[in-house]
């Protein structure tokens, strides 16, 4: 993208792959190649190098999408129209970000022993922290109750037990083969020359052929056989977390996702909504509670933090706040709100340059070519009758209660 407006100029990298797929190996694989290349042997060297470029980021990394595990190189940076004296700066930033991903650090032919093991410690540490977080330890739980035939269950990071059993040598041996096998995207954000940049990322980055392994879809189980219940206690926990999970028909393949959206949004996204208003706002029963989407796969969570006394009427009004907007009690203010909401949250991603990069993710991974201008027309053109029409596909799934024991 071609746009004046950022002073700065960013790179994304993206390689998507099954996250069932060894998610261990490629989430430690991404933090053992910034620890050094052939050029710059560690990391003090890199991060001078970046200085030396104006204060230049680059950070590599993975991410989950729906059931899409994402390895990623972002490279930022200031354009080189303000800085004139130095008109080579990306093509030496790209030099960089080559090294990183294609000609790490070797030693007898394999990643360094010390680097390896440092950094599978402080992924170790990474994974540990997510139980400290008991809301998100507590979404994790549910997932496996919820999901446990399904790759979205795991961990974006991957799991200590396939830490354990990673070594420098194969996590060499499967660095050798996971670029060929999975198709890379580019998404370049700035006041750029595409010409310019097609013929340095030819010079920069191998080629390879086209995937022979395409993505699979993700699975979509619907309706659910019945709806389960667990509860699991914890010492220590002052607060209950509660957790509804909801499946519906509409993803990103198929039905009104925009409507679906809105449903959402009216449920649980906003400060209008129904769960922060009559939830936590006039009944006093929630210390946080809010709603989100899983697009891909067709999935809405309902999120409350509460007494451990509430939990039974606290399960009964979410269930009936997501009844009346499938029944289509939905305020004009509501409706309106909610559009707004959602069009103001459309205009931001053209705000920043990481924004519009995961938003061109998405597309590509949805197979939907949306300009950000025809969502919001479609956003507009969302009717009460809609929204409820979608609203009505979701069926409750699966309730969570982390309480204290």
């Amino acid at each position: 993208l071609n746009l004046d407006k950022f002073k700065k100029n960013y790179f994304y990298f993206v390689l998507p792959s099954p996250l069932i797929q060894k998610p261990t190996y490629k989430s430690l694989l991404a933090k053992v190649l910034t620890r050094g290349t052939k050029t710059y042997r560690d990391m003090n060297q890199i991060q001078r190098f970046l200085d030396d470029h104006y204060g230049a980021s680059c950070s590599l990394g993975v991410s989950k999408v729906g059931e899409i595990q994402t390895f990623s190189a972002t490279l930022s940076y200031p354009n080189e129209k303000f800085i004139p004296h130095n008109p080579k700066i990306t093509e030496e930033l790209l030099e960089l970000v080559g090294e990183l991903l294609f000609y790490p650090r070797r030693e007898n032919g394999t990643f360094l022993e010390a680097f390896v093991e440092t950094e599978k410690q402080q992924l170790k540490n990474v994974m540990e922290s997510l139980y400290n977080d008991k809301a998100s330890y507590a979404f994790y739980q549910m997932l496996k109750k919820m999901c446990p035939e399904e790759p979205f269950r795991l961990y974006s990071q991957g799991s200590l037990e396939e830490l354990e059993e990673i070594t420098s040598k194969g996590l060499m041996e499967f660095y050798n083969g996971f670029y060929p096998a999975w198709k890379g995207h580019i998404f370049i954000i700035g006041q750029i020359d595409e010409a310019q940049w097609i013929q340095m990322l030819e010079q920069r980055f191998p080629k390879w052929k086209e995937s022979p392994h395409p993505l699979p879809e993700p699975l979509r189980p619907y309706p659910p056989k019945e709806e389960k219940r667990f509860v699991e206690n914890l010492e220590g926990l002052h607060q209950t977390h509660l957790y509804l999970g909801f499946r519906s028909s509409i993803h990103y393949g198929e039905g009104d996702l925009y409507a679906l959206m809105a449903a959402n949004g009216l449920y649980g996204t906003f400060p209008h909504s129904k769960l922060f208003l009559q939830v936590r706002e006039e009944r006093g029963l929630a210390y946080s509670t809010y709603s989100f989407l899983e697009r891909s796969k067709g999935l809405l969570f309902a999120y409350a933090g509460i007494s451990p006394e509430n939990q039974e009427k606290v399960v009964q009004l979410m269930k009936d706040y997501l009844r009346e907007i499938q029944e289509g009690k939905i305020t004009d203010f509501e409706l309106e709100s909610t559009l707004q909401g959602m069009i103001h949250s459309v205009q931001s991603i053209s705000d920043s340059p990481s924004q519009l990069a995961q938003y061109g993710l998405r597309q590509v991974l949805s197979k939907r070519k949306e300009t950000l201008e025809e969502i919001i027309e479609e956003i507009r053109s969302l009717t009460k009758d809609r929204i409820t029409q979608a609203a009505q596909t979701l069926v409750l799934d699966t309730v969570y209660c982390l309480r204290p024991a």
